[in-house]
């Protein structure tokens, strides 16, 4: 997740097709990839199997809550259009990293 957030917010400085090549889009697509094998596994050993479906349950509800939830926090990442320079929606990448890279370190350090 520490990978996929550093990607993510490097795509915020992307200024053209040339910057923004194949390799680089890929390498966020694979950084992401191993997160929820992961975690299922995880869940596998920490989690007793009489509770792992509730639990299991709640981290799948948590998708759509954050749609819910993100929806207005990326319209209002979109206002910050011109603040140091950078576009909405490169405000929109940082938004997205920086909570992924943060709490990435605080699972690793956790685990």
């Amino acid at each position: 997740m520490i990978t996929w957030g550093l990607f993510s917010c490097a795509t915020a400085f992307v200024t053209g097709a040339i910057s923004f090549a194949r390799p680089f889009a890929s390498s966020s697509a694979y950084a992401e990839a191993g997160l929820l094998p992961r975690h299922d596994t995880l869940l596998h050993l920490l989690v007793p199997g009489a509770h792992r479906g509730r639990v299991v349950r709640w981290f799948m509800t948590a998708i759509p809550v954050s749609i819910v939830l993100g929806a207005p926090i990326s319209t209002l990442l979109l206002e910050f259009d011109g603040i140091w320079g950078l576009r909405g929606w490169s405000w929109l990448f940082i938004g997205e990293a920086v909570p992924a890279v943060i709490l990435g370190f605080v699972v690793l350090f956790y685990l």
